[in-house]
């Protein structure tokens, strides 16, 4: 039974609940009861994600063993609920997303960023009294609007595609239109549709990449944006004097759609939040002005506002240019418009250099700061830019002020706006605009939205007084005003770098004691509301439902996982459904409800894992017959089968058809060429041998087959990859048909026998392709009578190696019934598991133009048998050899095992292994055929239980019998891990199939896992728990077939060891040693497997960045520990916990459970914990080697954090960030 609770992480103004659920594992009954809800306001749950690095103090006080005073108020989402719009914070990360990904993804947002200032100012040349209706209202309005949805409703994708479709609609509408007030009004709604751009794209940027990473992309970004004002005139005044105003929104249309399609097909989803396990959707309350709201906080508030300053002093520059120069020095219009190239390069330079800078910076510090930074260490980057700013527009103001020499004030103009001016104006931009994103991660569409609206009111305000200051002040004490407001905001930025971290602390905690308040005044409420409703049912006749309720409250805010074997009988039923909810047996009360109850079952039940290791044997023995009605399609009464054939399949324990014997029964039968793909283990023999028999055995009835005297020639020929394959589809025929004469043909051994078949005459052949070339040479067989034609394994039969073998025997085929002046009148059938693309388009030339293709596995999202259960093991080559026949007996139990070597000489080496505790036999291609025969035949008989072999049992080979496979190693391609696992599983059985992998391989399992649509477990190695439960019961098992007879020969020697060591510890031994563990089992890491290694677990209730969190640890607090004693530090999945090997010599636990590393003991924090971890949680994947991955102070592949990416040398001795440490 397990009960899990969860809560909603409360970011947003939702109304949201908490939930528990419990799952009956063994009988998959699902309850949900919903205790209590509680409302969040707005803004006062904003989270950052860099909470980690505000916590590390808090962390690091309470690991000083005594202090836990402290409480981060993070609350976490352990389970997400079904319904929810919402992909949780760690699946799918889009900051793990591969670099081309977001390259791509940055390059859709700058190309787009481009769209608001170039429909902002394309006018310009043609309608300039439009210009501040059109470029400072609507844009300042609206991009909150699309800010806040985005970040309420979690959607990036869908508000650009909106925007942008608005954009397109009233472009097109501004292209026709016949009056001045259409086209303002279209306009008005094209300055809405664009005005996405730069608050959406913005938090797209925030979504894909980490805060070191978001400076170089903010700069990219803004690149766009700051170049559109200066292309924008170019190409409308080129529209306006050589084709037609119009023509400005046509190519804005173009423009638009081109983004559109970008959008729609190129832009995936980058939103990602924790969601609430509730359904929200009626509850989410939508507020478009929302964004205003962060101006409560003093650290956005102040950032905005030098930003807004900074903003006016280069729009006041822009807008005095053109009267300044054309007055004081008489240029023309086109010469002023050059002017423009200087600000432009700036601001260029300024976006890509100034990005690179902060994020410099912010590595810069956070190396400094122990490999810990916050949001707060990126104003570094902003202070030389503060100086350049003031310096340089001081400057300018004055030179114009005294009517400098137009010449020297060319120079300087060009020399201070590239590299003084726009470039410090942007590092500034730049560095703050990403500084507000690091501190409000989750808020960072409404925060930017926030930043422009503000800064382009304010720009917007200075543009209308500019004429007045200059006249009034002059142009030099105009800019001397507004660059000592500059400076005097710059102080602004000294508060936020001091007091900005604190204060988003503050934050997170009003935040949690306010959340606290308003939970106990809702539970009262509902508490009081739901003992009035229930009083209330027991008046209407209904107590019992008052008496469920009661007895199903929940005490506690803990997972309860209570275990218990399949094999105990169930409690009494009733007592499970006692709970009123949507999954206790009554019909929810609508259509909806039961999708969503049903999908939510679904997905919890995919994510529960329990901690016992459950044999695949034990499950099938537990699963008990249950008599079913068979559907009337797979009835075998519905097909043309006779009653001898019924009775040799009954004889079988065959009652009905597998969906291919069905699907392909009929179309073989009537005469069509057929292509057949199914997964392993459903029958794909049976599917091609059942009606080629009835087709024959109906001929022969009939006499159209009348040519069955001594030497016939073969009327079915069926082909197969591999000697055992087709030992297997010949027993098949002889199985269903005795009346047939069934001969097999293949290599490995003597032409005697199967010579004098062939001249005896026989009905079907069944070979391998070099064996049945050999004897059409020897002119022993004859091709002219065949009627069919069948290849199993099709794909391996096409490819390079058999191909040019089938082509052969093909024209042998052709000129044979030439030569008896017959047609092709044959049928091709091709069966297989896997058909990829190049078999599709080969078997043309095989097949008829009307073949009729079968695919069962076409609708799946799995291309293996649905019963297998995939698991995956890290380790090292040698420790796998070590614990192979561990594995082997936790996971087969009783039963038989298939053990895959990717070569022959790994077979060999592998049987000697005398690790593998197990009856093992060895079996490949060099192997002589009769051994093969007689090895395969002990095997299926379970003679013994475990083969090692090599491909050669990867394709069609049925042993019911096998429950476990295992590859070494993954195979070299997909298909041969669909055929592999495909040997366990097989007519309707349990299986498993097990991997091993080493670290660098994880890609080959991730591919695996993406092309056939499974999900490996990752297991650690078994432990010695899990060894000993799976041998003693083995063991008890063979004690219990020990005959009654003989045990007398024993007593007195019993009772000798019953008086020396008591009953319990000689029948202890006893096990012990009939177990094969006599000498002890060792400790083995979960993550490689290796022996002398014990897996600690780190847990956080907030999320880190790096493994060095808790190197830190070990590294400031267990000092006695020597450097190696700690290695192999990976993060989980979660981002909330950390993996590590420890030596089991330096590990002790107590008599009260505590753990002792290198002497000292550990206590645990409130939050921070730790563990021997019983089971491998889901790991980031990192593709590095575990051997290199050692020392408190190693990286994520070298050995170490220092100069050269992720470090270079060894140990933790010198500190971080140099070659030594």
């Amino acid at each position: 039974m397990v009960t899990i609770e969860y809560y909603s992480l409360p970011l947003f103004d939702f109304s949201m609940e908490k939930n528990s659920y419990t799952i009956d594992i063994t009988n998959t009954i699902l309850t949900s009861q919903n205790i209590n809800s509680c409302n969040s306001q707005d803004d006062e749950k904003i989270l950052s994600s860099e909470q980690g690095f505000e916590n590390e103090k808090k962390i690091e006080n309470e690991l000083n063993y005594k202090n836990k005073s402290e409480v981060l108020p993070v609350p976490i989402v352990n389970i997400s609920g079904s319904n929810s719009n919402y992909a949780t914070v760690i699946n799918d990360d889009p900051k793990n997303w591969p670099p081309t990904k977001k390259w791509w993804i940055l390059f859709i947002v700058t190309v787009s960023g481009m769209l608001s200032p170039i429909a902002s100012t394309i006018l310009y040349p043609a309608v300039i009294i439009l210009r501040k209706e059109l470029d400072t209202t609507e844009i300042v309005v609206n991009s909150l609007v699309w800010a806040a949805y985005s970040d309420k409703f979690a959607t990036r994708r869908k508000v650009y595609l909106a925007s942008i479709i608005v954009f397109i609609i009233s472009t097109i509408a501004c292209a026709v239109a016949t009056n001045i007030w259409l086209l303002l009004i279209m306009r008005a709604i094209q300055a809405c549709g664009s005005s996405a751009v730069l608050s959406i794209g913005s938090g797209i940027i925030s979504d894909i990449y980490d805060s070191t990473e978001r400076g170089h992309a903010y700069g990219l970004f803004y690149l766009a944006y700051w170049i559109g004002p200066f292309v924008g005139p170019m190409c409308g005044g080129y529209f306006t004097e050589y084709l037609s105003w119009r023509w400005m929104f046509w190519f804005l249309t173009i423009y638009g759609g081109i983004i559109l399609l970008l959008i729609l097909f190129s832009l995936p989803e980058t939103f990602r939040m924790v969601s609430s396990s509730t359904d929200n959707s009626s509850t989410i309350r939508f507020n478009p002005i929302a964004p205003l709201k962060l101006l409560r906080y003093p650290n956005v508030t102040l950032v905005i506002i030098y930003i807004s300053i900074i903003s006016s002093i280069i729009h006041l520059q822009y807008i005095s240019v053109p009267r300044n120069f054309s007055k004081r020095y008489n240029l023309s219009s086109s010469t002023v418009g050059l002017l423009f190239i200087a600000p432009a390069a700036g601001c260029a330079i300024g976006s890509l250099l100034g990005g690179k800078y902060s994020d410099f910076v912010l590595r810069k510090k956070r190396s400094e700061n122990g490999d810990f930074s916050y949001p707060e260490m990126r104003i570094h980057s902003i202070w030389f830019g503060a100086f350049l700013v003031p310096s340089s527009y001081l400057t300018y103001g004055w030179l114009l002020e005294k009517n400098f020499n137009i010449i020297v004030l060319m120079i300087l103009w060009f020399f201070g706006k590239v590299f003084l001016g726009s470039l410090g104006t942007l590092v500034v931009f730049n560095s703050l605009s990403t500084y507000l994103v690091d501190a409000y991660p989750t808020r960072s569409a409404s925060v930017i939205a926030l930043n422009n609206c503000i800064r382009f009111m304010v720009a917007g305000t200075v543009a209308i007084l500019e004429p007045l200051m200059e006249d009034t002040l002059g142009t030099g004490w105009m800019f001397t005003l507004m660059v000592s407001l500059g400076i005097i905001s710059t102080c602004f930025i000294v508060i936020v770098y001091f007091k900005g971290k604190e204060w988003r602390e503050n934050v997170l905690s009003n935040s949690e004691t306010s959340k606290k308040d308003s939970t106990l005044k809702n539970e009262k409420s509902k508490s009081s509301k739901k003992k009035c409703k229930e009083i209330g049912s027991v008046e209407n006749g209904d107590p019992s439902e008052l008496t469920s309720k009661n007895n199903n409250k929940h005490e506690n805010n803990s997972i309860v996982v209570e275990k218990s074997l399949k094999k105990k009988k169930v409690k009494d039923k009733d007592e499970k459904t006692t709970v009123s909810s949507p999954f206790n047996g009554k019909s929810p009360k609508t259509k909806k409800q039961k999708v969503e109850n049903d999908a939510l079952k679904s997905e919890i039940n995919d994510n529960i894992v329990t901690n016992d290791i459950e044999t695949t044997s034990q499950f099938n023995e537990s699963v008990s017959e249950k008599i079913k009605e068979i559907p009337d399609h797979l009835k075998i009464s519905s097909y043309r089968i006779t009653q001898t054939t019924i009775d040799s399949l009954k004889q079988r324990g065959i009652e009905s058809l597998f969906p291919i014997q069905a699907a392909t029964f009929d179309l073989i039968y009537d005469g069509k060429d057929v292509l057949a793909r199914a997964k392993t283990g459903t029958g794909k023999t049976l599917a091609f041998a059942l009606p080629i028999t009835e087709v024959l055995l109906k001929s022969n009835e009939e006499g159209s087959l009348k040519n069955v005297h001594r030497g016939r020639a073969p009327k079915v020929i069926i082909m197969t990859p591999t000697r055992d394959l087709a030992k297997q589809v010949s027993s098949e025929f002889e199985s269903i048909a005795p009346n047939l004469k069934v001969l097999c043909i293949y290599g490995g051994v003597a032409y005697d026998f199967q010579t004098q078949g062939l001249r005896n005459g026989i009905d079907v052949l069944v070979g391998t392709p070099g064996r049945v070339l050999d004897h059409i040479d020897r002119g022993n067989l004859k091709l002219g009578d065949l009627k069919f034609i069948c290849l199993d394994e099709a794909d391996q039969m096409l490819d390079i190696g058999f191909a040019e073998s089938m082509e052969t025997v093909l024209q042998h085929v052709k000129q044979h019934k030439e030569s008896q002046n017959k047609g092709i009148d044959y049928q091709t059938l091709l069966f297989s598991a896997t058909v990829p693309d190049w078999v599709k388009n080969t078997v043309k030339k095989y097949l008829r133009t009307d073949y009729v293709s079968v695919d069962l596995t076409r609708n799946t999202d799995t291309k293996t048998n649905e019963n297998i259960r995939h698991i995956a093991i890290r380790s090292t080559w040698k420790s796998r050899k070590d614990i192979i026949g561990d594995v082997v007996t936790c996971y087969a139990g009783s039963g038989s095992c298939v053990i895959f070597c990717n070569t022959k000489s790994d077979a060999n080496e592998l049987v000697l292994n005398d690790k593998l505790k197990q009856d093992a036999r060895v079996l490949h291609g060099d192997i002589v055929q009769t051994q093969r025969e007689i090895t395969m035949k002990a095997f299926r008989e379970g003679k013994f239980k475990c083969i090692i072999c090599t491909d050669v049992l990867a394709r069609g080979i049925d042993i019911p019998q096998v429950d476990l496979v295992i590859n070494c190693e993954p195979p070299k391609d997909i298909d041969s891990y669909v055929h592999r696992a495909g040997r366990t599983a097989r007519a309707g059985r349990q299986g498993i199939a097990l991997t091993f992998f080493k670290p660098q391989e994880e890609n080959r399992i991730l591919n695996i896992q993406r092309c056939i649509g499974v999900t490996f477990q990752i297991v650690g190695p078994p432990q010695p728990q899990d060894i000993i439960t799976a041998t003693a019961n083995d063991a008890v098992k063979n004690l219990e077939s020990v005959e009654s007879n003989v045990l007398p020969y024993f007593y007195s020697t019993a009772k000798e060891l019953i008086e020396s060591q008591g009953a319990i510890g000689a029948l202890s031994a006893a096990l012990a040693y009939m177990s094969g563990y006599s000498g002890g089992i060792k400790k083995r890491s979960l993550m490689s497997a290796d022996e002398g290694y014990t897996t600690l677990l780190f847990r956080f209730t907030y999320p880190i960045r790096h493994t060095s969190y808790v190197r830190n640890i070990f590294r400031k607090h267990f000092t006695d520990l020597p450097e190696d004693a700690v290695k192999r530090f990976n993060m989980t999945k979660d981002m909330q916990g950390v993996v590590c090997d420890i030596s089991t010599q330096y590990l002790e636990i107590d008599e009260d459970g505590h753990l002792i590393l290198g002497g000292k003991q550990w206590y645990d924090a409130e939050t921070t914990t730790l563990e021997v971890a019983k089971e491998l949680p889901e790991l980031v994947q990192t593709n590095k080697s575990f051997e290199r991955n050692g020392g408190f102070s190693n990286g994520y592949g070298n050995n170490g954090y220092g100069n050269s990416g992720y470090g270079n040398n060894n140990g933790y001795k010198n500190g971080y960030g140099n070659n030594n440490g």
